[in-house]
């Protein structure tokens, strides 16, 4: 076969069936294209890739002879390629069915995904831990061990975690992952308090150094007189100027942070810019401030001194692509210069954040400092709302003044942004085996080099052949898309490739062909085409046979369903598969978890590139220290179940999604659109609003509204812990192999990350990426009935106030005495037929509810780091009135409740900014839900009326 694997016997029928499962973009005869293109592949291989004969890998690589040869051949062999029209046609006859495949598993989703929580416990652990049958815990354990489950692969993910809700409390979920401790302190700080805080902001480089440490050099600002002293310490090569001391010493700092702003950008789930955003303005006397060198002495990851340079010059220009000084001394001393990287010229020349990036340490100044005024809940709360930015340069500009000072400002944005965009996050090469072992591969970098070869040579005349030689590149790229294509698949069909071990339990019978994570269900046909035709379930298959999966060999126990013709293919109480047998059919399915831990693991393996040479490696692949410490967090989801009408909660991890319907999937977004480059974040944007919608099953059933909420994806990096382990590992599930955290035991004592440990370097931190249902859900006030009771807490009551801090929740009162709220304006929400919505959900006539609209809110604060985007929090508006009727929005019929005025909101952007001793946060939110229990906000089905609980304040 085309990537040198071998198929096993035993994988002949599942090939068979996935044969069908294929996107057909050209219908062409198999053996026919494939005489014409030698390295075509393996038919079955072929077809798996997208049914595009001869598209694995061409034997020449110009695109248009080789198609030419291919319709001879073709038609030499009685054979037509499809017209345009014709194959788009057969692309949409087929989506019929697809969709009619996953609207089965979405009939089946709550069991199918109760199998997959099932099958990523580790059953090693539970077996240590069972043993008295008098214990309930551990009869439970053995009842698991004794299941059916234990059958299937239990496959540990390694780079993704899973965040549940048992209680199913899904606007709870991203607060908690912002808990901070103390926070109270701090929100009721008293002016007097408030007034003793200083701002404070600090610049670091961070490097990653060629052996893969990194390390940290601070941006040094002198807020006093340099004197001799300093400038022999820090400035480089001083004793040259020893006899022109002004020129190395000045009366006063002729450089510093005018302001640094930072925002979150949020906003319609849909768009891609979804980012943080940072300006730094700088000002300087002259300009050799901007260019002198400095010295510090750092240690890297690893333990190990070194002594380094850098200048001001470094937060905009690459050192290692600067012009070296033409002094010999200086090229010897600066150790910042990377060997053979001084040229000014060459392809790698811009800001390239593989080898330097900056990090900004932001929030009020240390509280340990002995001041009477401030309380030492206060301190500690202030040391935990520092936080750091992690950044990457995107533009910066001069401003020049006529005597000769000047401003400097540089734009940046989160570095974790850059990586999920950046070209080297490319999910089309996923497999190591395409990058060593893929001739068309090899060709593509053979012509990357001749390219970068071709364009260093000034003034030659190789116009026609740069032309040609891209020409060929664009060519062989065509080629690689469609091949990569088939390394996703073969890669949950074979996890091996890519695991280096086979996901078997050990309790597992012993088979001669691994696990896949690719399950197969058998079906009756004749039921499922009745469930296609009519919608409705048939009887003898509305409850799912785990029996009736599987994963080896296409065995299953002998259903009730089996039709005559079947007969011959049953051996005592098992049905053997057979694609030829109409009386059959198999869905193909795998789980979204699964397919997004195998990316994760594959795109970011940055040793499948250690055979390409290192002037185009870094094209291609990140820094291992850049990335080894990415994680994906993925979080709860609600759903109405179409079987029983019940709201069912569950991770998105474990959301079946059929292979037609990822195979049309990827047709669309990467086939026809003839990608090449199909960065992360754009496929994690594209799998949450598309696929996973799909999955769920937005064209299944018209009559059942399946979400209520918007799938999100949102950006965190927190400290590791003091062994430099994962946070969240630390929290999880003892009885699984993979991380799972509930986060209904997350709270403000016990907070998933110690965001307090901000002194720590970009090696010290885990950076993730969250996927998770922005949604209502337990957005209902504490202690009223219906929402969730007061709890204690070392034998006293909490109030609502922190036992919604306990959920991530901060409140913010208006006309309050103390707290950090400065300001807050409403504005009414442009948005069509929202009032009309909030006037239907009361479920009664009032005149009063005319009054009634939707608002949006912008509030300004003193500065802080407690709100993100996608996060909630309560607005009291009890400056706004204090009678009884103008009341609390979560007090059913008051004034505040009917107007919108307060509630709970969902933030949408937040931006920071500090300068000249000031520091000021704001942030845009919509309203959500008033809190009282009856609006639509608590779970997928909206309850628009019924009895009123008791008004409670």
């Amino acid at each position: 076969m085309a990537n040198g694997d071998e198929k096993p016997p035993e994988e002949q029928n599942f090939f068979e069936n996935l044969r069908d499962s294929a996107a057909k973009v050209i219908e062409v005869a198999g053996d026919a294209a494939g005489a014409v293109a030698e390295s075509a592949g393996d038919i079955y291989d072929a077809a798996l890739a997208g049914g595009v004969a001869g598209a694995s890998l061409q034997a020449s690589i110009e695109r248009k002879e080789l198609a030419q040869k291919a319709e001879e051949a073709a038609a030499a062999a009685g054979v037509n390629f499809l017209s345009r029209e014709e194959e788009e046609k057969t692309i949409q006859n087929s989506i019929n069915s697809r969709g009619s495949e996953q609207c089965y598993l979405t009939y089946h989703m709550k069991p199918l995904s109760d199998l997959h929580v099932q099958t990523i416990l580790d059953y090693n652990a539970l077996s240590d831990f069972a043993g008295d049958e008098g214990d309930i815990v551990n009869q439970a354990a053995n009842d698991l061990l004794a299941t059916e489950f234990s059958r299937f692969p239990q496959f540990k993910y390694k780079n993704s975690h899973l965040l549940d809700t048992p209680k199913g409390q899904i606007a709870e979920v991203v607060p908690k992952l912002f808990l901070r401790p103390d926070t109270l302190a701090l929100l009721d700080a008293t002016t007097a308090e408030l007034s003793n805080l200083v701002p404070m902001v600090k610049i670091y480089k961070t490097v990653y150094d060629d052996d893969n440490t990194t390390y940290e050099v601070p941006f040094k600002f002198y807020n006093h007189t340099v004197n001799k002293d300093n400038a022999r310490e820090d400035w480089y090569q001083f004793d040259s100027f020893e006899k022109t001391p002004a020129a190395g010493v000045q009366a006063r700092s002729a450089v510093g942070i005018k302001s640094f702003d930072w925002q979150y950008i949020s906003g319609n789930p849909d768009t891609v810019k979804k980012d943080i955003t940072a300006k730094l303005v700088l000002f300087f006397q002259s300009m050799d401030e901007l260019i002198r060198l400095r010295n510090y002495s750092v240690r890297d990851s690893n333990g190990q001194q070194k002594d380094v340079q850098y200048s001001y010059l470094d937060l905009v220009v690459n050192p290692a692509r600067r012009q070296p000084s033409s002094t010999p001394e200086s090229i010897n001393q600066d150790t910042s210069q990377s060997e053979g990287r001084g040229k000014p010229e060459g392809a790698f020349d811009q800001f390239d954040p593989s080898e330097y990036e900056i990090k900004a340490s932001v929030g009020w100044a240390s509280g340990k400092n002995n001041v009477k005024e401030i309380s030492e809940e206060l301190k500690s709360a202030i040391d935990n709302t520092k936080t750091n930015l992690f950044l990457s340069l995107t533009d910066h500009e001069f401003s020049f003044n006529q005597d000769g000072s000047f401003e400097l400002q540089i734009s940046y944005r989160s570095r974790l942004e850059g990586i999920l965009e950046s070209p080297k996050s490319n999910i089309l090469f996923c497999d190591k085996k395409l990058m060593n072992e893929s001739a068309a591969f090899k060709l593509l970098i053979q012509y990357e080099e001749e390219i970068e070869k071709l364009s260093g040579q000034k003034c030659a005349d190789n116009k026609k052949q740069l032309e040609d030689t891209k020409r060929k590149l664009v060519n062989i790229q065509d080629s690689l898309r469609l091949e990569t294509y088939k390394f996703i698949i073969l890669n949950l069909l074979r996890p091996e490739r890519w695991l280096g071990y086979q996901p078997v339990r050990e309790s597992a019978p012993e088979s001669d062909m691994p696990q896949r994570l690719i399950y197969s269900m058998l079906v009756d046909p004749i039921g499922f085409g009745e469930f296609s035709d009519v919608g409705v379930m048939p009887e003898n298959l509305k409850i799912l046979d785990y029996e009736s999966v599987t994963t080896r060999e296409l065995v299953f126990k002998k259903p009730d369903w089996a039709h005559p013709s079947s007969e011959a293919n049953i051996s005592g109480d098992k049905l053997i598969y057979r694609p030829a047998n109409p009386d059959e059919m198999i869905i193909n399915f795998f789980y979204l978890g699964d397919l997004v831990e195998m990316l994760m693991t594959t795109v970011f393996d940055t040793e499948k590139y250690d055979s390409i040479p290192d002037s185009i490696r870094k094209k291609y692949s990140f820094n291992r220290a850049e990335i080894e410490k990415l994680r994906l967090l993925m979080g709860p989801m609600q759903f109405t179940d179409p079987r029983t009408g019940n709201i069912e909660t569950i991770n998105i991890a474990d959301i079946p999604v059929g292979l037609r319907a990822f195979t049309d999937f990827f047709h669309r977004k990467v086939i026809k659109q003839q990608l090449t480059v199909y960065n992360f974040k754009s496929f994690l944007k594209d799998l949450m609003h598309d696929l996973v919608i799909t999955a769920l099953g937005k064209e299944c059933f018209e009559d059942i509204q399946q979400t209520n909420g918007r799938l999100r994806s949102t950006y965190l990096t927190a400290p590791a812990l003091s062994d430099g382990s994962d946070p969240v590992v630390a929290k999880g599930d003892k009885f699984a192999v993979t991380t799972r955290v509930n986060m209904d035991t997350i709270n403000n004592i016990n907070p998933l990350f110690n965001y307090g440990s901000a002194d720590k370097q970009l090696s010290e931190h885990y950076h993730y990426v969250v996927l998770h249902m922005q949604s209502k859900a337990g957005l209902v006030y504490p202690g009223i009935p219906g929402g969730p009771q007061l709890e204690k807490r070392e034998g006293v009551e909490q109030t609502p106030k922190e036992q919604d801090l306990d959920r991530g929740i901060k409140h913010l009162i208006i006309g309050r005495d103390r707290g950090l709220l400065l300001n807050v304006n409403f504005s009414k929400t442009n948005e069509p037929f929202l009032r009309q919505a909030r006037l239907e959900n009361s479920g009664r006539f009032n005149p009063i509810l005319q009054l009634s609209d939707v608002y949006e809110v912008d509030v300004e604060m003193m500065g802080n780091t407690f709100f993100y985007p996608g996060t909630q929090f309560y607005l009291n508006p009890f400056g706004l009135g204090y009678t009884e009727s103008f009341g609390v929005p979560h007090s059913r019929g008051s004034l505040s409740n009917i107007m919108g005025l307060g509630g709970y909101h969902t933030i949408i952007n937040v931006s920071s900014y500090i300068e000249s001793g000031v520091y000021k946060t704001s942030f845009k939110a919509r309203f959500e839900t008033n809190g009282d229990g009856f609006s639509d906000n608590d779970s997928v089905k909206a309850d628009s009326g019924g009895d009123c609980p008791e008004d409670s304040s």
